[in-house]
């Protein structure tokens, strides 16, 4: 079903009539269109309102949560240098390849 047409919405003093002067008619018509292109406004900001509502709320989501919760390295020790323990760690893995494979 679609919706009633805004003609049956709009002002009275607007309708144009047969007896209306050419000034009249075209001061009226001006009239309208702006009536018309208020609604529209009004449509479309309405219309905004729910997808900016819907956005904003999932913006509000905290998305850090679950990752902070599994995310959490139990061998992390803030008092030694990581990057030297990964660093070895690579070096060891390489040695131990080379030895397997038969390297120098």
């Amino acid at each position: 079903m679609r919706p009633p047409s805004s003609r049956a919405q709009l002002p009275k003093n607007l309708e144009a009539r047969p007896d209306d002067s050419e000034d009249t008619a075209l001061k009226k018509k001006k009239k309208l269109n702006m009536y018309k292109r208020q609604e529209k406004k009004d449509k479309e900001e309405k219309q905004g309102e729910g997808r900016r509502t819907s956005w904003q709320s999932f913006a509000k989501k905290n998305k850090t949560t679950k990752a902070a919760k599994n995310g959490h390295d139990p061998r992390w020790d803030p008092t030694r240098d990581h990057g030297e323990l990964a660093a070895r760690q690579q070096m060891e893995k390489y040695s131990t390849y080379l030895a397997r494979e038969g390297g120098s």
